[in-house]
């Protein structure tokens, strides 16, 4: 499922991996907003806390904490 416009992003952020099953791609521009996401295998509360972050445009202080499968995306983007 693809979230928002990843054709903006300048960087994408991989958590973990389709061979996996499960696999979140967090799409960030040049300003490391996130303007996107692709997920895989992901409960359906997942997306929708990634539309509501989408939707405010939030800024990634920190991606390398979007790689942390025990945060919550929305935990995750608080540094």
């Amino acid at each position: 499922q693809v979230l928002g416009d990843v054709e903006r992003a300048t960087e994408c952020v991989l958590r973990g991996s389709l061979a996996g099953g499960r696999l979140i791609g967090f799409h960030l521009d040049d300003e490391r907003r996130l303007v996107g996401a692709v997920i895989h295998g992901q409960a359906a509360d997942v997306a929708v806390e990634l539309e509501e972050l989408l939707r405010r445009g939030v800024v990634i202080d920190d991606p390398t904490r979007l790689l942390d499968g025990n945060l919550r995306p929305a935990d995750a983007v608080v540094a």
